[in-house]
């Protein structure tokens, strides 16, 4: 609290100067409060001492500035505020020091004070009651921070009260440790903490809604009072209550023993067990209809949870037999009937009971023990017709088994429905629907499913077997098959496998581990007819494809692997293959009768034929007359060195378009073109490619050297190296698709640079200027970027002559 450079000598100058100053009463009175607390140390003992509150001895305390003792005056909080800006220099005074003041010039001030005291106590008590009555101290929590109460004392209860009429209070009870209220609360926003405690009864007149935390599955939680698993927990997160758990895993979990006690039987509830009741249930029961809640919790007399059988049972005897030993818990349901004196139709629903059911016996010992006989069905006897009878089936008898442990016999016929499979020695068969022939056996399939079949005598005859097919896991046989048509049995099969007549089929494939020899498939033709003939209707297809691993040469020119291999009386000399990508070889000579076109013939050694002369190699040239199919010798318009007739006709002398072609070789190395000239009527261009094709490249420059790809040497001292002209541009994606340059590499080409309106050429992609030192000019400036990037929030400083650095923001100041 001393934490203001206030002394008790400051205070008593100030008091003395308000008193001096005529300031208002309330003035003075804060000013003796504070007086109070530096002489004490504790603003328990100065509140009690003047009767205020702590928060209004703080508050005061907080606004109080020692040059301007305006502060402490009753003012609105605007207009102290403004007050206190105007008369910020009304009261200055200057710095007191205890070093500048001389002792006795103290003492004799410190004198004067205290009669001063004496005198300001006598005109104190003498003002009227009604000078403080503007001043009155209240407690402004909702315009002043709540400040600490009795921090001083440590053993008393703390209570705040509200009205010295009404004495409404809270009270905090150090003992207990918790607060009090004197009166209700009434909560109407939302009252948070991690305990609710109501020591005799905590009640609610509306609903209770629990709200758990985001992180929570715990929203109601029932403590045992030994520290144990909880009684109660209730997970609302994932809607599921424990009891007796603190680990909730299903919808409802129970840790313990659950007891339910039986309904009354009542099952229509108006008070009454009659016949009303058991056709209630049964009916239920047939599913003919429902029960409501009520009704089913006063129908299960059983006290298991579930209405069955077991309850009709019991209401059902409790009408018309009587009910003895009716008893229940956690293992069973015991109940026993003496007498059932009305049949009836229950329905198919199914019933359970827990433990053994005993008819004419109290102690059953299998699930279902009868004393005497049993007669299933409509017996049109007397009682005396059950005499010696174990049981007895009217009708069916159906079920999954029907075991006898020593013998099962029949004194009647044993029927096997159709469909329905015979238990033998363990193993399941299904018989035929109807029977065999005279003669006929039966015959497994290895699965137990049994046919009708011929009885072959100890082995399979031809003619009495049926059709033979090849199993799908393939069948080994030994000797020779013949496939014939018309069951033709007489021809003797030469080989393996051989087909007399047509085999078809929609593919035949073939796989051989033959290393040598004829190979996969072989044809021998012994006959006058084509030895193979293929007839193919596809439109879309070759008809016949040959497909070759690497080519392989015999340490020549020659193939030893090649696609086609022709001979005669068993001499194999002649080939032909695929050598390369669209290309057909042979190692043999190639004699064509009639027409050979194509679009490239190469003769190694001789080629022969198509009219072809001997031309003279300086003067002529061998061309090719698309008219007439022939090769001619023409006049060598090329051997002055340079061209005297268009390029078309000097170098692809034809009339089918095709490419003319310029060659140079290790002398002539080099093409130029000179000077057009002066007065020539189309000479605005020295070389002019002309290209109206789609999509077709008008010049390639093809360079596979290690040399420049193009150097433009220009000697203009008033026109452009290089001017490309484009339409306007067009754009796609955010990028030009007809840019005046495009760079790539490797084929790939995603820089562009291209003028996108006047003055301005542009870039869609990255711009980068590299290498230490090199600069960049902007609108005439001359700018050096540094070479790596600023940190977060630096700026570039520049020194005056266009070098920039990272520097730290100024803020602008």
């Amino acid at each position: 609290m001393t934490d203001r450079n206030v002394t008790t000598e400051v205070l008593l100058m100030e008091l003395q100067k308000a008193i001096a100053q005529e300031y208002p009463p309330e003035v003075v009175e804060r000013l003796q409060w504070f007086l109070h607390f530096l002489q004490h140390g504790s603003v328990s003992a100065t509140c009690r001492h003047f009767g205020i509150a702590r928060t209004t001895f703080y508050r005061w305390w907080k606004r109080y500035d020692p040059q301007n003792l305006s502060t402490l005056m009753d003012l609105p909080t605007t207009e102290r505020a403004q007050e206190a800006a105007q008369n910020k220099t009304l009261f200055l005074l200057p710095p007191l020091t205890e070093h500048r003041t001389p002792v006795w010039l103290r003492k004799l001030r410190f004198f004067l004070i205290v009669v001063f005291l004496i005198n300001a106590g006598v005109f104190l008590a003498i003002l009227p009651a009604s000078a403080a009555s503007s001043w009155n101290p209240t407690l402004l929590v909702n315009t002043e921070a709540f400040q600490v109460i009795d921090d001083a004392d440590t053993a008393s209860d703390v209570y705040i009260q509200f009205g010295e009429t009404l004495q409404k209070t809270i009270t905090y009870e150090r003992t207990s440790g918790r607060f009090n209220f004197n009166d209700d609360v009434n909560i109407q926003g939302t009252a948070s903490g991690t305990h609710l405690h109501s020591e005799d009864m905590l009640s609610a007149s509306g609903s209770v809604k629990i709200q758990p935390a985001a992180d929570s599955t715990t929203a109601v939680l029932v403590l045992d009072a030994d520290g144990g698993d909880p009684v109660l927990n209730i997970d609302t997160t994932n809607e599921r209550v424990g009891i007796g758990t603190g680990s909730i895993a299903a919808t409802l979990d129970v840790d313990g023993s659950i007891y339910f006690t039986g309904g009354s039987g009542d099952v229509n509830g108006d008070g009454d067990i009659l016949t009303d009741d058991v056709l209630l249930l049964r009916n239920y029961i047939n599913g003919s209809t429902t029960l409501t809640k009520e009704q089913y919790a006063r129908a299960d007399v059983t006290g298991d949870g579930i209405v069955n059988y077991s309850d009709f049972a019991v209401i059902y005897a409790s009408q018309f037999g009587t009910v003895t030993n009716a008893k229940r818990s956690e293992a069973e349901t015991v109940f026993g009937v003496s007498s059932l004196g009305v049949a009836g139709t229950y329905g198919d629903e199914q019933s359970y009971l827990r433990g053994k059911l005993g008819i004419a016996t109290a102690s059953p010992g299998s699930p279902l023990s009868v004393s005497g006989s049993v007669v299933i069905g409509e017996n049109v006897g007397s009682k005396t017709a059950d005499a010696g009878l174990l049981l007895e089936v009217h009708g069916a008898a159906s079920g999954r088994v029907l075991h006898a442990q020593d013998l099962l016999t029949t004194s009647g016929a044993l029927i096997v429905e159709e469909g329905k499979k015979t238990w033998f020695n363990g193993i399941d068969y299904l018989y035929p629907y109807v029977e065999g022939a005279s003669g006929t056996v039966l015959k497994t399939d290895g699965n137990g499913v049994l046919t009708w079949s011929t009885d072959g005598g100890g082995g399979l005859t031809e003619e009495s077997a049926d059709d033979r097919y090849v199993r799908v896991a393939g069948d080994t046989m030994t000797g020779a098959l013949l496939i014939t048509e018309g069951g033709e049995d007489t021809w003797a099969p030469e080989t393996t496998l051989e087909v007399k007549g047509t085999m078809s089929g929609g593919r035949l494939s073939v796989t051989t581990s033959e290393v040598v020899g004829t190979g996969a498939v072989y044809i021998n033709n012994d006959g006058a007819g084509t030895g193979i003939l293929l007839d193919s209707e596809s439109l879309a297809h070759p008809g016949e494809a040959i497909d070759m691993v690497e080519m392989q040469y015999d340490g020549g020119n020659r193939a030893l692997n090649p696609h086609l291999l022709f001979g005669y009386n068993g001499t194999f000399d002649v080939n032909l293959y695929r050598k390369s990508a669209h290309l057909l070889y042979t190692d043999d000579s190639f004699y064509v009768r009639q027409t050979l076109s194509g679009a490239y013939v190469n003769a190694s050694s001789t080629f022969e034929g198509a009219g072809l002369t001997n031309c003279d190699p300086v003067t002529s040239k061998l061309v090719w007359n698309s008219s007439t199919k022939r090769f001619s010798c023409v006049t060598d318009q090329t051997s002055a060195g340079e061209s005297t007739t268009t390029l078309q006709q000097a170098y692809d002398n034809d009339a089918n378009g095709g490419d003319a072609t310029i060659a140079t070789n290790s002398t002539d190395d080099s093409v130029r073109i000179d000077n057009p000239s002066s007065n020539g009527t189309d000479s605005d261009y020295v070389f002019e490619v002309e290209n109206d094709a789609a999509a077709k490249i008008a010049i390639l420059l093809d360079q596979n050297g290690t040399g420049t790809g193009m150097l433009l040497d220009s000697e203009s001292l008033a026109h452009p190296g290089e001017a490309i002209d484009m339409p306007v541009i067009t754009y796609g994606n955010g990028k030009a698709l007809n840019p005046h340059l495009l760079f790539g590499y490797n084929g790939i080409f995603d820089v562009n640079l291209y003028r996108s309106a006047a003055d301005y050429l542009k870039t869609d992609d990255n711009l980068i200027v590299g290498g230490a030192g090199n600069t960049i000019t902007l609108n005439t400036v001359e700018y050096t970027f540094p070479a790596v990037d600023g940190s977060s929030g630096t700026v570039l400083k520049t020194d005056g002559n266009g070098v920039l650095t990272w520097s730290t923001d100024g803020g602008g100041g």
